[in-house]
């Protein structure tokens, strides 16, 4: 968990809320972060901390969308 990320949010369990939820003009939070690590590795860079937020998201966002398919209307 990178230090700078910590003074902000108290987790990384946090840091992917807020990620997962957010959006703004240019698309969503989680597609930006998404696209961020697929082009880190692409250039041969791999980044720890912004994977495991990664996998974090991306749990979070297929479980909301799930929840999302089985709410009543």
């Amino acid at each position: 968990f990178d230090v700078e990320l910590g003074s902000l949010f108290s987790s990384p369990d946090e840091v992917a809320r807020h990620i997962a939820w957010a959006a703004g003009p240019g698309g969503s939070c989680a597609e930006y972060l998404q696209q961020t690590v697929e082009h880190l590795g692409a250039l041969g860079l791999r980044d720890e901390s912004l994977e495991r937020i990664r996998v974090r998201v991306e749990r979070l966002v297929a479980a909301g969308e799930a929840a999302q398919r089985t709410a009543p209307a």
